[in-house]
């Protein structure tokens, strides 16, 4: 036993804490398994990382969201820290994220990635919107959203996890100045320069997990992490449609929004990006729901699924006192042998700091180290002697890190304005009368229709053309020294954003035909249509004269309302006779027996029918009359002096 839970076998160990599966008890045999988290005695002493600990207890425990990992209890067992908190079974982000890629060799559903991100962004805007008990807004910001932060149930739950280095506005006293923490591959650039971060920094973190899921690939790939953390300060990145062209036109354009280098121009809460990718599923079709990614887990990972069900099960049936089942060894970090399996845990960094923010209040040091690698470095340029802070205490750190950042400042900037040479890029931009043109995120000038932008450093840009009631154009550039690159450039008019119909018609079932084409679609329905164009409407139903609407013109995002009466084309009348065999007879011919379905033009009046049998003394004759809005009808008649 571990306080009042019973450890039952652990399941992730790094170098500062170890998360165990456990579980509570109570009375009427009322049992949970939760996680709990454990610092390991080796770093119980160092008060930074306990007071780090602590906050990360502190901010979770007031989440109490459905995307959220929940955090019950924090305390400790004689000199042992621990977190004891929601336990989810299923699968990291990460881990789904390799198996596509290593094992499906396809990138993950796109319709299963936007779900999976628009759950992470409602829990996230939670916690940027959560407030304390007066009401105060707490400014939480998680600053390490990543694929291994986010977990997924077997039951498609979506959740967002470890607050680890999260800050509130209350606790941003905690990081020192020039000190950089996260997994720098998810770090927005305003991260990298050390300015004062809010939620959209998160939302670019997971505009980089969403580009990920779509294409399969690290957003930011590089041979060092100072080359790294550069690629990250200037958002360079390949545009999602030319890593994975089944990567749709509107989502992409939600995904370079999401990762904007300006973070202004960024959606501007979490909640707006969750919003664009409802509407993107929504006009793509059925959304994905939770059961869909439960189905989905459970099929791409069968035999883990089937062996937590058992082990679940087993534990279940466990008592104090009882030892639990043997169960697989906890995964221990292994060598990576690609880029894209580089171990990306949370790292400290030592940065150059901002020369816009020189004049930021500095703050305190903490250190955090990754579960499963349990490490901490520091990122410096090829050759510079690395410095070990990882067992330094806050006041080493701090006496180190001016000196330390001035002189990588020194190396940044030597890097960045001496360069590699430059070149030339030559615009010519047609559709448009004038467009703007950006390189890596920063304007460089307008074509009207032609510029040239010398000095262009070597390397990979991305060059981005835009224009407003244009499609954005983005393209992947490389320069070599003395190099003039031509670009002829011809902009698409933007499709306005879609309209609506909804179609009822009485009676119902009709055929609905729209500019001339089958819809595949019956009365009453709805779908969306090409807005600022006008349509025709035509309603096809057996028996019935269609209708027609023609010239309808619709604004973007408006809803038109169409209820249709459809008249009848012919009536069908069921003559009916007692007794039944009744001749029927009309204009001298006789028609058949009763029974007998006529069916009749209502252009040419009431029609005049006789009745009549042979062993009945007398007929009737009779006009017919009906309603010309009704296409069927009984008409009965009784024969007299029948034998």
């Amino acid at each position: 036993m571990f306080g009042p839970y019973m450890l039952l076998d652990r399941v992730a160990s790094g170098g500062m804490a170890e998360v165990w599966r456990a579980k509570i008890s109570g009375s009427d045999d009322f049992q949970r398994i939760i996680a709990i988290k454990k610092i390991l005695p080796h770093v119980a002493e160092d008060d930074d990382f306990i007071s780090m600990f602590r906050d990360e207890a502190k901010i979770t425990v007031q989440l109490q969201h459905a995307n959220i990992g929940q955090v019950f209890d924090f305390n400790k067992v004689g000199d042992v820290y621990y977190i004891a908190m929601e336990y989810i079974p299923g699968k990291d982000l990460k881990t789904v994220w390799n198996h596509q890629r290593k094992t499906v060799k396809t990138p993950l559903d796109f319709g299963l990635a936007c779900y999976v991100a628009q759950q992470m962004a409602e829990g996230l805007d939670y916690a940027h919107r959560k407030t304390d008990n007066f009401g105060n807004e707490l400014v939480i910001v998680h600053r390490d959203v990543s694929p291994q932060n986010v977990l997924l149930s077997w039951d498609g739950e979506v959740k967002v996890i470890d607050f680890g280095i999260a800050k509130a506005a209350g606790k941003a006293g905690r990081t020192q100045a020039g000190v950089l923490k996260g997994k720098f591959g998810y770090m927005a650039p305003e991260q990298i320069r050390g300015i004062q971060l809010d939620g959209r920094a998160d939302v670019f973190a997971l505009g980089v997990v969403l580009y990920e899921m779509l294409c399969g690939q690290r957003a930011f790939q590089a041979k060092s992490d100072f080359a790294l953390l550069e690629k990250v300060r200037k958002v360079q990145l390949v545009p999602p449609r030319q890593v994975n062209p089944n990567i749709p036109q509107e989502l992409e354009r939600i995904v370079m929004r999401s990762v904007a280098k300006n973070r202004d121009e960024r959606y501007a809460s979490a909640t707006e990006f969750s919003q664009d990718l409802q509407r993107f599923l929504l006009m793509e079709g059925r959304p994905p729901t939770r059961y869909d990614l439960a189905d989905y887990l459970k099929g791409a990972f069968q035999s883990d699924y089937a062996a937590e069900c058992q082990r679940t099960e087993s534990y279940r049936e466990l008592k104090p006192g009882q030892a639990p089942p043997p169960a697989a060894q906890a995964p221990a970090a292994q060598a990576p042998t690609t880029v894209e399996d580089m171990p990306l845990g949370d790292q400290t960094v030592v940065a150059p700091p901002d020369f816009e923010a020189m004049g930021a209040e500095a703050s305190q040091p903490t250190e955090q180290s990754d579960l499963n690698n349990g490490y901490t470095r520091m990122v410096h340029p090829q050759g510079q002697k690395v410095m070990d802070v990882g067992n330094k205490k806050a006041a080493n750190l701090k006496k180190l890190g001016m000196g330390l950042g001035i002189f990588l400042s020194a190396i940044l900037l030597v890097t960045l304005f001496i360069g590699k040479g430059s070149g030339t890029v030559a615009i010519t931009v047609t559709g448009a009368e004038q467009a703007k043109v950006l390189i890596d995120g920063e304007i460089q000038g307008e074509a009207t229709p032609n510029l040239n932008l010398d000095a262009v450093s070597v390397g990979l840009h991305v060059l981005t053309v835009s224009a407003e009631g244009y499609e954005q154009h983005l393209e992947q550039i490389e320069m070599a020294k003395g190099q003039l690159l031509k670009f002829k450039i011809d902009l698409k008019r933007k499709k306005a954003a879609p309209g609506k119909f909804k179609v009822s018609s009485n009676p119902p079932g009709a055929t609905i035909f729209l500019n001339g084409e089958d819809t595949g679609k019956k009365s009453p329905a709805a779908f969306s249509v090409d807005s600022e164009v006008p349509h025709i409407l035509k309603l096809v139903l057996a028996n019935h004269h269609s209708h027609s609407e023609t010239n309808i013109n619709i604004e973007p995002k408006e809803t038109k309302n169409f209820d249709v009466k459809l008249k009848p084309s012919s009536i069908l009348i069921k003559v009916l006779s007692k007794p039944s065999g009744a001749d029927v007879v009309m204009n001298g011919e006789l028609l058949g027996q009763t029974p007998y379905l006529l069916k009749h033009d209502p252009s040419g009046g009431y029609p005049k029918i006789t009745v009549k049998k042979r062993s009945c003394r007398g007929s009737i004759t009779t006009s017919v009359p009906y309603d010309p809005e009704v296409a069927e009808m009984d008409f009965p008649v009784t024969l007299k002096g029948c034998r």
